[in-house]
């Protein structure tokens, strides 16, 4: 009997229609803003003098393009959830604990709106301006926050619905399949409906009372356990403790302030500014010109072409600042050509995903930035802390492949070719030069590089003709959806940020240490396996944003340097990249290779010790992080 479940197709409607042309306004905001960072930057190089209003209309323009973004990934499905355990179970379970993670996600945004909408009427009556030199009437902010939760919130209702009749569909595909499958699909749904309301209400419960803290990290785990959206996860529990703290009168109204305050950061605006550099840069097929010119030059030594691969993934990861984006770019070209010249398939998938981490350790770093919103630290010292301790793991991946390759070695590549290539390849290595030299000799901060690195790539792309006026609004949309996603993150982690201030969770945890009389080191290294743990389970800017409020207090108390700490931790999150069961970076080359996962996970394994290793020389050798940023003058 045939027992094909006839799913709801997702055809647009008019809240879909409205939430792309959201985000098609975001994408060319992104493009306004770096227009405007470029122009400040010319007037002070050509003619000394800085602007007046471009620093605040650009972080302005910001809160209107993290909020005007939302619905767009909540219809592409682009927001991160923790699918360890809906991705293990029938359809019908999936579905259905989609659905209701789908109306936590849609009570967090109708919160939001409201209260925002209830703030932008206030502040139009009253007048009331932002404190800077342009004064800003604060009502022209919150309309693009209320307008893009207003959205989000409708999309969110849209999406409810899509998947509960999905699982409808799949409900009654069950109900007429007679095997012992089909029979227990209802019945692991309902159980898990009843411990995922039931986990919710008890940590709801436990919120206004003395275990306020357990409250909380119990209404974390059992959202985040049942696959609700991260940003979701962590706005509920922040929203839920601001109610049981402060009471719906005051507590509600600050939600709305406090996701207003998240995302009105200049530093922050450098992260979709260098998604979509790396956007761009990618469709105009930066990746493969990269991999030919290292395969020319190196290809012909000995394991040449596993080298050419980690380099050209230095090199790309250097312009993208992504992981995931530099393994499948560097990994959808060198695969194959590896596979061709007889490497040993296992050890190409590990190659690949080990070097694709090296994205977010060399400058521009996404997690670099979010770890500066975060703590003050200066964005241009994270940066310079990055690259000896980046080169250092581009090294060791190297080595590795020298070793494991033996004396394989290709056909030396004449010269016309090697110049020919490294003409083509030029553009994409002069990009991070331009983003390492300006931010060294103070033309422009790390948050300017990243619009100037937009107008070179969108500038060089449309030149070279890679990149055509046409091909521009998928290009956005793509950035859109990735920097979006991340925004709505941090938003989530701000709220909950809040909560563990206001319950003083970092004191509470400073005094326990202190209490237990653990030494600083046995304290880092009880960090180091959690860290570890969670890089197991979560992807690495949830990670990031759920911690750094709690972990960063307590480092620096026990006197570790702030910045070394910084480095340390992103190179635990390449750790998190490449380590089952959710090493984003695994699946990344899983679909690009068509490879077994398992194939891949054991690919990996070496260069994960070099990857442990290469973290114990920086824990042993802090001046690994700390010289370079030191000798250039930013103080640490």
């Amino acid at each position: 009997m045939d027992h094909t479940v006839a799913v709801p197709q997702n055809s647009p409607n008019v809240i879909d229609r409205i939430s792309l042309i959201c985000g098609m306004l975001s994408g060319w905001l992104l493009l306004i803003i770096s227009l405007s960072i470029g122009y400040e930057v010319l007037s002070r190089a050509l003619f000394g003098q800085a602007t007046v209003w471009v620093y605040d209309m650009t972080t302005y323009f910001l809160v209107w393009f993290s909020f005007l973004s939302c619905a767009v990934v909540l219809r592409a499905g682009r927001h991160l959830n923790v699918d360890i355990f809906i991705g293990a179970v029938p359809p019908l379970v999936a579905r259905g604990l989609e659905a209701a993670g789908l109306l936590i996600v849609a009570t967090v945004l109708t919160l939001i709106f409201l209260y925002t909408g209830e703030a932008t009427i206030h502040a139009y009556k009253t007048g009331e301006l932002e404190p800077t030199i342009i004064r800003t009437p604060v009502y022209l902010i919150h309309v693009g926050m209320v307008v893009g939760l207003g959205v989000a919130a409708l999309q969110s209702g849209r999406e409810f619905v899509r998947a509960a009749l999905a699982c409808r569909a799949h409900w009654l595909a069950e109900a007429r399949s007679a095997g012992s499958e089909g029979q227990r699909a209802p019945w692991i749904l309902a159980v898990s409906l009843a411990v995922f309301v039931g986990l919710v209400a008890c940590g709801l419960l436990l919120l206004p009372t003395d275990y306020a803290v357990l409250g909380l990290v119990v209404l974390i785990i059992a959202q985040l356990f049942f696959g609700v959206p991260v940003f979701a996860s962590l706005s509920f529990a922040g929203i839920a403790g601001l109610y049981f703290i402060f009471g719906p009168q005051t507590g509600l109204p600050q939600a709305a302030q406090i996701a207003y305050k998240a995302v009105l950061s200049n530093t922050l605006l450098a992260i979709p500014l260098y998604v979509l550099a790396g956007s761009i840069l990618e469709a105009g097929r930066i990746g493969p010109e990269l991999f030919n010119f290292a395969s020319a030059w190196i290809g012909h030594r000995r394991g040449g072409y596993a080298v050419a691969t980690v380099l050209a993934c230095g090199i790309f990861a250097a312009i993208s600042g992504s992981s995931v984006a530099t393994a499948a770019t560097i990994g959808s070209l060198a695969i194959p050509e590896m596979l061709k010249r007889g490497y040993e398939p296992r050890f190409v998938y590990g190659l690949v995903a080990a070097g694709g981490t090296l994205g977010i350790l060399i400058p521009p770093s996404t997690p670099l930035i979010l770890y500066s919103g975060m703590t003050d630290e200066s964005t241009g010292a994270l940066f310079m802390g990055g690259v000896v301790p980046g080169m250092l793991l581009l090294l060791g991946f190297s080595l590795y492949a020298v070793v494991a390759c033996g004396g394989r070695r290709e056909e030396r590549t004449d010269w016309p070719t090697r110049i020919a290539v490294s003409k083509t390849a030029f553009w994409g290595i002069m990009a991070p030069v331009i983003v390492l030299t300006g931010i060294y000799s103070g033309i422009f901060t790390p948050t300017e590089a990243a619009a100037v690195v937009v107008l070179y790539a969108l500038a060089v792309s449309l030149v070279r003709g890679t990149v055509k006026w046409s091909d521009l609004p998928r290009i956005l949309a793509e950035g859109v959806q990735t920097s979006g996603m991340i925004m709505m993150i941090i938003v989530g982690a701000m709220l909950l940020g809040i909560i563990t201030t206001v319950l003083q969770i970092p004191q509470a945890l400073q005094e326990a240490v202190a209490d237990a009389g653990l030494g600083p080191w046995t304290v880092f290294a009880g960090l180091v396996v959690i860290y570890v743990f969670l890089g197991m389970f979560l992807e690495v800017v949830s990670i990031l944003l759920i911690t750094l409020p709690i972990v960063y207090p307590l480092i620096v108390s026990l006197g570790f340097n702030g910045l070394w700490f910084a480095i340390a931790l992103v190179i635990l999150m390449e750790l998190a990249l490449i380590t089952p069961p959710v090493g984003l970076n695994l699946f990344t080359v899983q679909g690009v290779s068509g490879a077994t996962l398992t194939d891949v996970i054991r690919g990996v394994t070496p260069f994960i010790l070099v990857l442990v290793l290469g973290f114990a020389f920086v824990v042993a050798v802090p001046q690994l992080a700390l010289w370079l940023p030191s000798s250039m003058g930013f103080g640490h």
